[in-house]
């Protein structure tokens, strides 16, 4: 390949909506594969380890709501995030009563710092908590994202600088902005609480099972993304 070859491959790559190529992307799990109970973050090498024997099978993660869980070892990098984030996974409900979680923990003091979910009640929230005492959550209040065995890709951004609470929160489904549609309980925080002392956990939060369902390209962005980067990501992995 010629020297124009290789800049338009290198051109190609980089614009190719792959959070692989994203500068702010901070970890990204697609979940397609594991060695024993491991699975890799193919971003920094980080890794999520299954507890109570969760599972790969057709290229997700499978956590039972009961038992099973994956957990991060060393999630130095997300750690990081202090006012800006998002998180996109794809999701699917095994029965209606069961959800899709994922969340950053202080297990020290017992609370979550944020989290992102598919309720079992088929809502779609994002809770951030500004105080050990205080969770703050947007999200619909419907069971529109109730139904089993339909893979669903969701999408919460958050940014402590917005100058109002409900500007600091977006969601999105399928890559559609769904906020409109959103409510908000208390207020959203200008900043993540203590977010040094977290873990990363999918289908558990600090006490209570969240799952029986199956989740694949969990991937954490140290900044919102913008409606038009929602989309392209839910296209290309739609693919």
């Amino acid at each position: 390949m010629g020297r124009i070859g290789i800049i338009i491959a290198m051109v190609l790559c980089t614009s190719f909506i792959n959070p692989m190529f994203a500068p702010s992307l901070v970890s990204y799990f697609p979940m397609d594969k594991q060695t024993g109970n491991v699975c890799m973050d193919m971003k920094t090498g980080d890794r999520l380890v299954g507890v109570g024997n969760p599972y790969i099978v057709n290229a997700s993660a499978y956590c039972n709501g009961s038992s099973s869980y994956y957990e991060a070892q060393n999630p130095n990098e997300w750690k990081r995030l202090t006012n800006k984030m998002s998180l996109s996974f794809w999701g699917k409900r095994v029965t209606t009563g069961s959800g899709c979680f994922v969340a950053a923990l202080d297990l020290g003091a017992g609370v979550t710092v944020w989290n992102v979910q598919n309720t079992a009640a088929g809502n779609f929230q994002m809770a951030v908590i500004s105080a050990p005492s205080t969770t703050n959550t947007f999200g619909t209040g419907s069971a529109a994202y109730q139904s089993a065995n339909v893979w669903r890709h969701f999408v919460a951004t958050y940014d402590g600088t917005e100058g109002t609470a409900a500007n600091r929160v977006k969601l999105y489904v399928n890559g559609v902005n769904i906020s409109a549609s959103a409510g908000m309980g208390g207020t959203i925080p200008t900043a993540l609480y203590n977010p040094l002392n977290t873990t990363l956990r999918i289908g558990r939060s600090v006490a209570t099972y969240v799952g029986n369902s199956f989740i694949k390209f969990v991937e954490l962005y140290d900044r919102p993304l913008t409606a038009t980067e929602v989309k392209d990501i839910y296209v290309s992995e739609y693919n």
